[in-house]
């Protein structure tokens, strides 16, 4: 599933960076967006990986643009949806229970065998935004085992039954991004 983990954060650093000509370091390396492309070095294989990008859309009605596009990954491991901008979906298989934050606008969601992920952004206050998902998600029952803050926001695991969720908020002066990621149950042990 290497394959689809690298797709997934080379077009997250690419909604990330935001404009063509940025070099971003990230945590799995150099991206480089530039021309219409992105290119970066695989950090397992060394293989240095070059993408053509889609064209920026305002399809979301936001002052922003984001790319709109889907890409569809297949690997030896099964296959992933990447769907970012006005062509973003969101997952059928995401919980039900993990609510979007209402206004939000939807930058990229993807779909893999190992689970789901949703990126979202807003203009309110990255405390606002955290303080909300942290009580609508302890009501739809879900239990906070760990939780970090950070000065531009706050990063908090949590669970429910054989479920975990994973949610991001970090904000800036004028946005706040917030990633939700929903790996797939892990079956649980029977009882003997």
């Amino acid at each position: 599933m290497r394959s689809v983990v690298v797709a997934i954060v080379a077009v997250a650093s690419v909604l990330l960076l935001g404009a063509c000509g940025e070099e971003k370091d990230t945590q799995r390396g150099k991206v480089t967006v530039s021309g219409g492309k992105m290119r970066f070095k695989d950090p397992k294989t060394g293989e240095e990986v070059e993408v053509a990008l889609p064209k920026p859309s305002r399809g979301t009605g936001e002052d922003e643009t984001v790319p709109e596009a889907t890409w569809h990954v297949k690997s030896k491991e099964g296959e992933a949806t990447i769907s970012a901008g006005g062509a973003a979906k969101i997952p059928a298989t995401f919980p039900k229970d993990v609510p979007l934050y209402p206004g939000a606008q939807v930058l990229m969601a993807a779909e893999t065998p190992q689970g789901t992920m949703v990126q979202l952004r807003t203009k309110d206050d990255a405390k606002k935004v955290s303080s909300a998902y942290a009580a609508v998600l302890k009501a739809q029952g879900w239990e906070e085992e760990t939780s970090a803050t950070m000065p531009t926001g706050t990063m908090f695991a949590l669970k429910k039954g054989g479920r975990t969720l994973q949610v991001m908020v970090l904000g800036t002066d004028d946005v706040t991004t917030i990633q939700l990621v929903a790996p797939k149950e892990k079956p649980q042990a029977k009882e003997e």
